[in-house]
Formats: C-alpha cells, sequence, structure tokens
C-alpha cells in the first residue's frame, strides 16, 4: 500500500509542476482565447496566474484526501475541506474589503487556503502511513502501481474534464457580450455548481469505491454496486417482530440479474418512496410480496 501512496504522490508532484509551467506560458493565450473583454484582462491574466501556482497544492492535497477515503476514513478529508473552506472566506474578505487588493486578493486567499489546507493533509497521511507496519521497505515507485493505478484514474480525469473543457467554450461565448455579462453570468453559475456538485461528487464516491474493492481483491462487489440494491435491513427485523412477514430471499420481487451476476430488487421507487424506505423505520418491508407461485395458481383456481 506504501508503495501505491508514494507513487501517486510523485507522479502528482511531476503532473502539476509540468501542467503548471504550462499554464504560466499560455494564460495569456488562454484569455485571448476566450474572448475576455480588455478591461478585465489584465486582473483575469493576474489571478489565473495565481491560481495556476497553486496546482501543487491542489494536487496533493487531493492525492491527501483519496488516500483517506481508500482507507475508510471520510471523516479527515470532510474537517480539511471545512477548514479551508471558512479560511477562504475570512482571507477573501480581508484581503479584498480590508486589504483592497481586488481580485488579487481573491486569488492569494485561493492560494493560502489550499496550501495550509496540502501540508496539514500530507502531515496527517504521513502519520497514518508510519502506523502501518510492513514486512519489507516500500519502493518509492513503481511503474506497474502506475498503470493500475491509472486505469481506474484516466476514466475519471476524463469524465470530469470533459465538463470542464465545455465550461471553458461557454465561458468564451459569454466573454464576448463584455464585462457586464460575464459579471452576471459569474454571479448565475454560482447556482449551476451547487446543482451539478452531487453529480461529481457520486461521481469520485463511485472511483473510490471502486478503488477500494479492486485494492481489496474483491472485484464482484464491483459490479454489485453497479446495480441499486435494496436489502432489508434483516439484521434488526428479527429483533423488532417475533413474527417477521418474511425476507429478500422468499420475495417476488428480488431476481437474479444475468448482467451482474448477483440478486437484485426490481421494486421501482421513486425519490419520495426510495427517501422513507432508507430511513430504516420499518418493521417490515411495505413493498414485499410472497413469491410463491403455487399459491397464485390456486388463487387464480
Amino acid at each position: 500500500m506504501k508503495t501505491s501512496v508514494y507513487t501517486t504522490l510523485i507522479s502528482a508532484s511531476v503532473l502539476s509542476v509540468v501542467l503548471t509551467g504550462l499554464g504560466l506560458l499560455g494564460s495569456r493565450f488562454l484569455m485571448r482565447m476566450i474572448q475576455t473583454s480588455d478591461n478585465i484582462f489584465n486582473l483575469g491574466d493576474l489571478y489565473l496566474r495565481i491560481y495556476i501556482g497553486s496546482f501543487a497544492f491542489l494536487f496533493l492535497y487531493n492525492v491527501a484526501t483519496g488516500i483517506f477515503t481508500s482507507l475508510g476514513d471520510s471523516k479527515t478529508p470532510l474537517y480539511f475541506l471545512i477548514g479551508s473552506s471558512l479560511g477562504n472566506i475570512f482571507l477573501d474578505y480581508w484581503f479584498v474589503a480590508g486589504l483592497h487588493w481586488g481580485g488579487a486578493g481573491v486569488a492569494w486567499a485561493t492560494f493560502i487556503a489550499q496550501g495550509i489546507a496540502c501540508v496539514l493533509a500530507l502531515i496527517t497521511m504521513v502519520k497514518r502511513l508510519r502506523q502501518i507496519k510492513t514486512d519489507k521497505k516500500a519502493e518509492y515507485f513503481s511503474a506497474d502501481m502506475l498503470k493500475r493505478i491509472a486505469h481506474i484514474a484516466i476514466p475519471s480525469i476524463l469524465q470530469q474534464s470533459f465538463v470542464s473543457i465545455g465550461n471553458i467554450f461557454v465561458q468564451g461565448l459569454i466573454n464576448s457580450f463584455g464585462s457586464s455579462v460575464i459579471a452576471g453570468y459569474s454571479a448565475a453559475i454560482k447556482l449551476n455548481t451547487f446543482t451539478i456538485t452531487s453529480f461529481t461528487t457520486l461521481g469520485n464516491g463511485i472511483s473510490s469505491f471502486t478503488a477500494q474493492n479492486i485494492g481489496a481483491g474483491k472485484v464482484d462487489r464491483v459490479k454489485q454496486g453497479m446495480v441499486l440494491r435494496k436489502h432489508l435491513p434483516e439484521r434488526n427485523v428479527s429483533m423488532k417482530k417475533k413474527k417477521q412477514q418474511g425476507s429478500c430471499e422468499s420475495c417476488l420481487y428480488y431476481e437474479y440479474d444475468e448482467d451482474y451476476e448477483c440478486y437484485v430488487c426490481e421494486v421501482n421507487l421513486d425519490e419520495d418512496e426510495m427517501a422513507r424506505f432508507m430511513e430504516d423505520r420499518f418493521y417490515d418491508c411495505p413493498y414485499y410480496r410472497l413469491g410463491d407461485e403455487y399459491m397464485i395458481v390456486r388463487k387464480q383456481m
């Protein structure tokens, strides 16, 4: 495991340095390509250069939080995210309203907040790794491990890159209407960000789920996880009632899926029904139907 962590950190560091260099060299070209207005061009270019300078912090922070998640710790990344967000808000207000740094102040606030979060995440990660004892010394870099990581990472990277690249073209169209429209669009896009966050988070969660199970050698669980499985809380049913109405195995809706090679529940629930079901308030499944074919035939006779 340590070899995979070291390989990921080294690869992310190299990639961040390359992208930072390309970004700094091509920032003005990119600003021209998306038709940035002349009256905000220099300010936008300055903001972009400062933000690009924080790529290393951004990459390594995401690697560290991904490692925490793979170890089954989802709370630590959440704490770092909350701290970084609150720190960013405070620094935004201080640099813009207090020090009057303008757009550069917003960029430096993001730079500092991400930098502090990155350093703290890496320190915490190193402490966790030291607690894990291994029989032999781990390699610092493995080409084979990099290939295995890339096999999972590249599809996720492409999925998120398509959205980002599409946003660049949209921003170029918006910029052609002038700075006033840009300001209005920037405010409105915040609502769009709240909307798509759930989808990107779901994608990241699926990536972590897939990586965890492949790493544990449980590839079959990845196939099962791709199906929405609505299992009953059978561990609690027997304690809540002496007489249980039924279980998944004898339910009419519990069928074997040939594609995913596992049993799934075929009940079609809408969003509200699913929310109520997942609250785990039922003694018995309200959707249970006894799958006794002989009893059905007897009733028809």
